[in-house]
């Protein structure tokens, strides 16, 4: 997010008109163990716009519903849509497969220097 936002402001944003929009951090997988991922993410945005003093004027965080977003830049309007049925089975089948081939256990030989 630090370079999201020094790439606006490269861009000409001033930082005193900044203002955010989040949405997300659905805990969609209940049989993943970390079932707070979600609410992790949605506290590391909110706490992060805090610090930066940004204001966050619309946010659908949290829960347990897929979202599907759709922001209009030229507007800056946000569609934000529940997402069911088939798609979000295969949303359900595209996480859960993304997990498990992150998930298992792949040592990792070599040299590491700390300098």
């Amino acid at each position: 997010m630090e370079l999201l936002i020094n790439e606006l402001m490269r861009h000409g944003a001033e930082r005193k008109r900044l203002v955010a929009k989040a949405f997300g951090g659905a805990n969609v997988l209940s049989s993943l163990v970390q079932a707070t991922i979600g609410d992790n993410n949605a506290e590391f945005v909110r706490e992060f716009l805090a610090t930066e003093k940004i204001p966050l004027i619309a946010q659908r965080l949290g829960g347990s519903q897929a979202v599907n977003v759709r922001f209009k830049p030229d507007t800056g309007r946000a569609i934000v849509r529940t997402v069911d049925g088939p798609r979000l089975l295969r949303i359900f089948h595209a996480e859960t497969s993304y997990w498990r081939s992150h998930s298992v256990d792949k040592r990792i030989s070599g040299e590491i220097t700390l300098l």
